[in-house]
C-alpha cells in the first residue's frame, strides 16, 4: 500500500491510481477548514472580557488560541 501525505491528510492507494477528483476535493475541504479557523480566531481576538466570560474563556486562553497558525487545531 502506498501512502501519499498532504499536511494533515493521508491519501492511500491500494493498487490503483489516485483520483484527481478525490485529491482536489480533499484539498478544497482542507482549505475551507483553514479559512474557517483563521476567521474564527480573528473574531475571537475582538471579544471583550465580558464576551469572553460568556463563552467561558479567559483573556490568556483567547491570546493563546489566537496566536496559533491557521493549520493548527
Amino acid at each position: 500500500m502506498r501512502t501519499f501525505t498532504i499536511p494533515g491528510t493521508a491519501i492511500r492507494a491500494q493498487g490503483r491510481a489516485l483520483s484527481i477528483r478525490s485529491i482536489a476535493r480533499n484539498l478544497m475541504i482542507r482549505f475551507l477548514t483553514w479559512q474557517d479557523r483563521a476567521r474564527e480566531r480573528r473574531m475571537l481576538a475582538h471579544l471583550d472580557d465580558r464576551m469572553l466570560a460568556d463563552v467561558g474563556l479567559t483573556r490568556a486562553q483567547m491570546q493563546w488560541e489566537t496566536t496559533k497558525g491557521f493549520w493548527e487545531r
